[in-house]
């Protein structure tokens, strides 16, 4: 399908508009831009959050009649139905009632609720929709959004800095500071970015992580604690949301640490689950059916390591300082089928300096999550 360089344009400024608002989860970041028939802008609008009016919505109510005739970008397929919880009216009836004559949608909205409704419904109420216009760019603006409708888990980056022979602390433990301020400013920026954030119990007894967002504008994120013998109890003052999964049977003793973790306003999760990694697609699992659609482990080499092997993870960004340790404790624990032939591939390696520091970042060579030809794989476009 052929679309103007105007409508690049639009689209363009519609994705705009979606990147500028904060992550709202639990709803997909989106943008609507309106214009007249000649293409003069009109309107524009972004989803702020759950409980604010949606992308389309805030763009058309705007302008009101000035609508009629006009046309409508959106960097994702108009919300189609009402279900429980749901807190706005459809936006695919608003955009009929509006008079436009034509929608141009970056790409349809994969969640089992929506996908082609809301676009088969304005289409047969004689509007004019074209799809596909810089959908890969809408998918990466919505990933966890994307991720989580076809898989219903959270899309998984794992996070780590380590000096340039792969070590994260020195042999006493100290991991503080590894990597310099810039490349900390990044780890913010992830958490920023994401649903929830993920550590383990030696991290969380180590470190005393406060696991939140400082530096960088954004929401603190969900904390998440894999404690499978409940061994930690809360960081006091901390006040932010935290669940804490552990073995449905553990060490008695531990109840106290419960009680602390209850106290403090968590929740306690207990999984059937005998190892680390036996426990992560259970822990990915409840974390989806809660709606967290994106996050970041922040572990230590035994969390790591439990998510490498179970193999659920999408991404992997390294924080390298230039440092020679030579010693102390590994980002990730020796595989005992380690060989060369057995190696983890990685893809689309990307390499960014953050002060002195470097930021690799690349996927997991077998989750690919678009075409490259701006449409999306499986039936997410028309």
């Amino acid at each position: 399908m052929a679309f103007s360089p105007h409508d690049r344009e639009m689209m363009k400024l519609a994705l705009k508009e979606a990147a500028a608002t904060s992550c709202p989860s639990p709803n997909p970041r989106v943008g609507a831009v309106v214009t007249d028939s000649s293409g003069h802008i009109l309107s524009t609008g972004a989803h702020w959050g759950s409980g604010t009016p949606h992308a389309e919505a805030a763009a058309l109510d705007l302008i009101g009649p000035a609508a009629q005739g006009g046309v409508l970008y959106c960097t994702l397929e108009p919300c189609f139905g009402t279900w429980p919880g749901k807190k706005q009216s459809p936006c695919s009836e608003k955009v009929v009632a509006s008079g436009i004559s034509r929608l141009v949608v970056a790409t349809a909205d994969p969640h089992p609720r929506v996908s082609g409704q809301g676009l088969r419904f304005i289409e047969q109420a004689g509007i004019h929709v074209e799809t596909g216009l810089l959908a890969t760019e809408a998918l990466e603006l919505n990933e966890g959004w994307f991720f989580h409708s076809r898989h219903n888990r959270p899309l998984v980056t794992i996070k780590s800095a380590i000096t340039l022979d792969g070590y994260i602390a020195d042999p006493t433990g100290t991991s503080q500071w590894i990597t310099g301020p810039e490349a900390r400013r990044r780890g913010h920026e992830l958490r920023a970015s994401v649903d929830a954030v993920l550590v383990g119990s030696g991290t969380y007894l180590a470190d005393s992580p406060r696991l939140n967002v400082r530096d960088v504008e954004g929401e603190d994120p969900q904390i998440v604690v894999l404690d499978g013998q409940l061994r930690t109890q809360p960081v006091p003052g901390t006040g932010l949301r935290t669940i804490v999964y552990t073995q449905n049977a553990h060490p008695p003793q531990q109840h106290n640490n419960r009680q602390a973790w209850l106290d403090a306003g968590a929740e306690v999760v207990e999984l059937p689950y005998k190892s680390s990694s036996a426990g992560i697609p259970l822990v990915l699992q409840d974390l989806g059916k809660r709606g967290i659609r994106s996050l970041l482990v922040e572990g230590g080499a035994q969390v790591v390591s439990s998510f490498l092997d179970s193999e659920c993870w999408e991404y992997l960004e390294l924080m390298m300082a230039p440092k020679l340790l030579g010693g102390g404790k590994h980002w990730c624990i020796n595989r005992p089928e380690a060989r060369l032939q057995n190696a983890m591939d990685l893809a689309d390696m990307k390499v960014e300096h953050r002060g002195e520091d470097l930021v690799l970042r690349s996927r997991r060579k077998t989750y690919w999550p678009w075409d490259g030809k701006e449409g999306l794989q499986c039936s997410l476009a028309l």
